[in-house]
């Protein structure tokens, strides 16, 4: 009786860490279960890898270190965390949970202007430092309804009618940096989020500018 009261803390543990494994994991897509391709229409920078801290508490939003760009003009998306994984030598010892950008969606003191907006001049692309791993791309409505358009890559963002969108993506943080043989380090997978503006076509140049061939975006 004895033995399996000192087994009991250690079983209860294991059942607090499983609960949490199973939370993290119903909630949204996971990063590898995307509908985009292999090519995403992305550059690894050469900025120093990216860090896995929570949001200070004087800062209501954290930004990501990816960039997204089109032509001439870039932003940092707000990045918010949909769970994370800490590894104890190299073992995963504790999960955590979060909201990913319906803490954001959900706010009723959100308003658009806080979030960071890339207005359209090109094609789409994201640059990221090197441990840093991007999936899947969502599109929501500006009322927060996620649209039914199947994104590939971020070029196709370039398709989409024109108007503003929301655009989500997801990124998972790899603590280790670029020492893989580091034993004692932290998952974070994120979802980011940005504004973008496709204005209305002023000019030929402007439809030129758009992809070729690329008139709409299939939808799911």
């Amino acid at each position: 009786m004895k033995k399996h009261r000192k087994l009991f803390p250690l079983i209860l543990a294991l059942v607090v860490l499983m609960t949490a494994i199973v939370s993290c994991g119903d909630h949204g897509d996971d990063i590898s279960d995307s509908n985009v391709t292999d090519d995403l229409n992305i550059e690894t920078d050469g900025n120093p890898p990216a860090e896995t801290t929570d949001v200070p508490e004087t800062e209501k939003y954290r930004y990501s270190s990816s960039i997204v760009s089109s032509g001439e003009n870039n932003i940092q998306p707000i990045q918010c965390m949909r769970g994370t994984t800490q590894y104890k030598n190299g073992e995963p010892v504790l999960e955590g949970c979060g909201d990913g950008v319906y803490r954001i969606f959900n706010d009723p003191e959100t308003k658009l202007s806080d979030i960071p907006v890339l207005a359209w001049n090109g094609e789409v692309k994201v640059s990221v430092p090197v441990n840093v791993q991007l999936g899947y791309i969502k599109v929501y409505s500006t009322d927060y309804e996620e649209l039914e358009y199947s994104i590939k890559s971020f070029s196709d963002l370039s398709a989409l009618p024109y108007g503003e969108y929301l655009v989500v993506f997801a990124e998972q943080i790899d603590g280790r940096g670029c020492d893989a043989e580091i034993e004692d380090f932290r998952i974070t997978d994120n979802e980011c989020l940005f504004r973008l503006v496709i204005p209305e076509p002023s000019s030929m140049d402007f439809v030129k500018n758009r992809i070729p061939g690329c008139c709409q975006v299939d939808a799911v």
